[in-house]
């Protein structure tokens, strides 16, 4: 293994984060760009950083569905529809799209 004259510690602004998927695993991980800044650590807390750059959006969702969701009372369900449904889309990190229909079958 080659041995590089590196210092234990090099100080470094984050440029740009992206959320990745890898294919065949669907192991989740983060690739980080940085930059090294040639300054001491003691130059770099005296001078003001500069603005980061614009973040890449993650766009998420949770919600644990109850029985109040398919209530009466409002709910997400298309009561139009026989039987009633609701449908959800959901993109993954590959960017496809996932889509699914819940249909209920109880009373109303």
């Amino acid at each position: 293994m080659p041995m590089y004259n590196l210092p234990s510690k090099i100080l470094c602004c984050v440029l740009n984060v992206q959320l990745k998927a890898e294919p065949d695993t669907d192991e989740m991980f983060a690739q980080v760009t940085l930059l090294p800044l040639k300054k001491t650590e003691n130059e770099v807390e005296k001078e003001p950083m500069p603005s980061p750059p614009p973040r890449f959006h993650v766009h998420s969702f949770c919600k644990t569905l109850t029985a109040s969701d398919t209530s009466t009372h409002g709910g997400f369900l298309d009561r139009s529809r026989k039987p009633p449904t609701q449908e959800f889309a959901a993109k993954d990190l590959h960017g496809d799209e996932w889509r699914f229909r819940h249909i209920f079958r109880g009373n109303c």
